[in-house]
């Protein structure tokens, strides 16, 4: 078997090599372990020249994109464009069109999502999505929990003794553009800013910057992990590493029963500014109330105080994601000490079969939407040699008093 080399390692968890290509679009990502489709923050009554489609709001990007299959659905001519953004294959977009969420027709232009061949062939949850400057100069309040926006007439009466904090309407990263999403101003304890980024397009908690989550590392040594995979439109499958936090502070804001992970370094290094400090993710939005005026270019925010809840994630402690030089093979990055690892699995392994079943190519979510305590029998191909294993599900994104009774 051929010998991966340690690229780097967080606590416990060692990742392989990943390779350095460039990614393009950072900010817009299809997780590989979503949330039920009620969660996302969809527009109602969206359509894209008189015909129903559906969109969701994503707020780390920018502008019109539509997964091909439905750009194929609506009858929309789709044509190439020159590489951008330091990718090396060109993309496609489609003649103008009209689309309306309600709020008004607009006519523009959208970009075509290409997904990989592993995931082409799975149910997408909807159409496409729409970024955060297209809503335009609006007052907008969130909700995460049942999947909603509200467009308000005015900030109401009871958020202005919210948290306040300024949008950062525009920031330019270490690449040529600047980006136009929804980002938070945050002060910092030196008189600094740095900047939060809130991102609907993502089922993530609170994801620190490489500096900020190895400080959280540090602080929690021995604290329980698991890992998830994200797909970036160029970048491909990443793997993070997450874990669950009782409170966490971001300078004014204070998020109790949330998780946490950290950003890849090349994240932070190439595309953000370098005061960003966080991304909230919907796991996170679900911790707070949250009104965003763009007339004002203000932000109110308030966290919310009741009891946290153990959301869908990886109850296996690893993950099994199409391999860099075999990409028809699934290789295993494991957690020491995770009901993966104690079942033996280890990085580098080939994932053959689950509970006897064959599987495809493409990165497994099932280990997100099955109970703790569930028994899970994988075939595994290590080298030459075939094995066979049993894993134990169990909580590890979980309050503490939750993850203790199912340890």
């Amino acid at each position: 078997m051929k010998k991966t080399t340690p690229l780097f390692s967080v606590g416990k968890l060692v990742y392989p090599e990943w390779g350095r290509g460039a990614l393009v679009l950072w900010m817009i990502c299809c997780w590989l372990t979503p949330g039920p489709a009620q969660e996302r923050l969809w527009l109602d009554q969206a359509t894209i020249n008189g015909k129903p489609c559906r969109l969701l709001l994503d707020t780390g990007a920018d502008g019109y994109w539509l997964f091909s299959s439905a750009a194929e659905r609506l009858g929309l001519g789709m044509q190439e464009v020159k590489p951008w953004f330091g990718s090396r294959k060109p993309y496609r977009r489609i003649s103008k069109c009209q689309v309306d969420y309600g709020q008004g027709p607009c006519q523009t232009r959208c970009f075509i999502y290409e997904l990989p061949p592993f995931l082409s062939d799975k149910k997408l949850e909807g159409d496409g999505f729409v970024g955060w400057p297209q809503l335009g100069k609006r007052i907008v309040r969130f909700y995460p929990p049942n999947g909603k926006l509200e467009f308000l007439p005015q900030v109401p009466p009871e958020a202005l003794g919210w948290t306040k904090l300024p949008l950062r309407t525009r920031w330019k990263s270490k690449v040529s553009w600047s980006w136009r999403i929804l980002a938070l101003e945050l002060p910092q304890t030196n008189g600094s800013r740095g900047a939060i980024i809130v991102d609907t397009g993502s089922d993530a908690g609170v994801v620190l910057n490489p500096e900020r989550w190895g400080q959280w590392k540090s602080a929690h040594p021995n604290h329980p992990s698991t890992l998830t995979a994200v797909f970036g439109l160029s970048r491909g499958v990443m793997v993070r590493e997450q874990a669950w936090t009782e409170a966490i502070d971001l300078g004014p804001l204070n998020l109790t029963g949330v998780v946490v992970e950290g950003a890849e370094t090349w994240s932070t290094g190439k595309v953000a500014p370098d005061d960003h400090v966080a991304i909230l993710g919907l796991a996170a939005l679900k911790r707070l109330d949250l009104i965003v005026d763009s007339r004002q270019g203000l932000a109110y925010v308030r966290p919310r105080n009741t009891p946290p809840l153990a959301g869908p994630h990886n109850r296996l402690g690893a993950v099994f994601v199409p391999g860099k030089t075999h990409p028809d093979e699934l290789v295993a990055h494991v957690v020491v000490e995770s009901p993966a690892w104690q079942a033996g699995v280890r990085n580098g392994d080939r994932l053959l079969e689950v509970d006897g079943q064959a599987v495809s190519p493409a990165p497994l979510k099932a280990f997100s939407m099955l109970k703790a305590g569930t028994k899970v029998q994988l075939t595994l191909k290590r080298g030459s040699e075939r094995l066979k294993t049993t894993a134990v599900l169990r909580e590890i994104l979980a309050p503490e008093k939750d993850a203790a009774g199912t340890n």
